[in-house]
């Protein structure tokens, strides 16, 4: 027997439009919380990165230092200052994180009956993007070539400003022939 859709209302009833309207209010939360934790994730990031970047520098390296000895009589030592400098943005965005993947999981389920429209932005593409296939280290996505080029750069970089260091020093050394021999 087929059910008549004639007998259905043509309004939706209150408890439906309440329904529909708590859904978009918390689909609009969640998404804007998990953008604020993508951003709050990629400027704990890009501030990881400025600092070691910007590490061979005598006024970052003197800024580490003095960090460094202000934590020196707490039980942490002086490892632990470094360890917390250079690997504590790491562990924040780890926990940060954690509530992302919640959301994420949350919005999935929401999201769960609507299709894919297949479109991807380049996040998504960097990482299965290939770049070289016949290399000698196989095949090598956009992702991995960034981060390849990227440590290249700062070898190269690192390199330049301690050996700019030495150089001045030695320039500033009184050198003569009394001192040399």
């Amino acid at each position: 027997m087929e059910e008549n859709p004639g007998q259905e209302p043509l309004l939706a009833t209150y408890h439906h439009q309440y329904e529909y309207y708590t859904r978009k209010i918390s689909d609009l939360l969640l998404s804007s919380v998990k953008w604020v934790l993508i951003i709050l994730m990629w400027v704990v990031f890009v501030a990881w990165v400025v600092l070691i970047f910007l590490y061979p520098l005598n006024s970052v390296n003197y800024w580490v230092k003095d960090l460094c000895n202000h934590t020196l009589e707490t039980f942490l030592g002086i490892e632990g200052a470094v360890f917390l400098i250079f690997s504590g943005p790491i562990l924040v965005i780890a926990f940060l994180s954690i509530p992302y993947l919640i959301i994420s999981r949350k919005q999935q389920l929401h999201h769960h009956a609507k299709k894919n429209s297949g479109k991807y932005g380049w996040s998504h593409r960097l990482s299965t993007f290939p770049v070289l296939v016949d290399g000698p280290f196989g095949v090598v996505s956009a992702a991995e070539v960034i981060g390849i080029l990227s440590v290249i750069v700062f070898v190269i970089w690192a390199v330049f400003v301690y050996a700019l260091r030495d150089l001045t020093i030695f320039d500033e050394a009184e050198l003569t022939k009394e001192t040399i021999m």
